[in-house]
């Protein structure tokens, strides 16, 4: 299987503090960068596999993960905005507040967790299938810090090349322009899938 670059699910100019050329940077270039990073991984490894060749398997297996993640975090990323952003009403709102005690809170921590790391990375909503809660977590690169048995619902990208054209080193900005830009109902499909699985999973899973 060749993995291949999704369209952006909006126009190229249509964001909120997010201009058109850094969306065509980082959609384009970086995004399929990692895509392009997935397909040579997996078909030095199909190599490696014929051959019976294991001298580079470490290597093969660091730049697939590094780029599967990368791939896969973009697109729940490019997915989450394209909305009318502000607060989230009905199943989002109340879960949220049920796991983080107010959505302000919530909003807070993923804003700290993006501008604390030193690093470029993700802030990350994930739904945690071994007690089926919302957790924030800080990623490092793409990979790094990673949690298991997890569905991301939120994923936001906090690497230079997500607002460095835009914002220069304010990363805040960019990150009070993210949530301005948030899509509830993409979120709100997220969630419930994550939960309709936690429900047929919560044996494999569990306990809390």
């Amino acid at each position: 299987m060749t993995h291949q670059l999704p369209e952006l699910p909006y126009e190229y100019d249509s964001l909120k503090g997010i201009s058109e050329e850094v969306l065509r940077l980082h959609h384009d270039k970086h995004h399929q960068g990692y895509i392009d990073g997935r397909n040579s991984a997996e078909d030095r490894l199909e190599e490696a596999r014929e051959n019976d060749e294991w001298s580079d398997i470490r290597l093969i297996k660091e730049d697939e993960s590094f780029n599967q993640a990368g791939q896969v975090l973009h697109n729940i990323y490019w997915s989450n905005m394209g909305g009318p952003g502000g607060r989230p009403s009905g199943k989002v709102l109340d879960k949220i507040e049920e796991d983080f005690g107010s959505f302000e809170t919530w909003k807070e921590e993923m804003g700290q967790i993006s501008t604390a790391s030193g690093r470029s990375g993700w802030a990350l909503t994930l739904f945690d299938m071994s007690d089926g809660k919302l957790h924030s977590a800080l990623v490092d690169f793409h990979n790094q810090f990673a949690w298991w048995n997890v569905v991301p619902v939120v994923a936001l990208d906090f690497w230079e090349h997500s607002y460095y054209k835009d914002q220069g080193p304010d990363r805040g900005t960019y990150v009070d322009n993210f949530f301005q830009n948030l899509d509830w109902e993409d979120i709100e499909a997220r969630l419930e899938a994550a939960e309709s699985a936690y429900q047929n999973l919560e044996d494999l899973y569990g306990p809390e």
